[in-house]
């Protein structure tokens, strides 16, 4: 997903804003299969796997600035 990235700030960003509404929305429905009484165990995967995308986005910006900073640096 984020190696195909070819203007990595702006569609890191993006894809950053879609993946935080997603987790948004995650994190609602497992507070609302919790509310029905369900265990929420498949709302709950969802939302980690959104959070283990979320991170690796994250990862890959802070490294891409990182190079970006030490470039500016030499």
């Amino acid at each position: 997903m984020i190696n195909q990235i070819s203007h990595p700030i702006g569609e890191a960003a993006a894809v950053l804003s879609q993946k935080e509404r997603q987790f948004l929305d995650a994190s609602v429905a497992v507070e609302a299969a919790l509310a029905d009484g369900q265990t929420g165990v498949s709302e709950l995967e969802t939302l980690n796997e959104i959070a283990a995308e979320l991170a690796q986005i994250a990862e890959f910006l802070s490294d891409h600035l990182q190079t970006q900073l030490a470039s500016f640096l030499e």
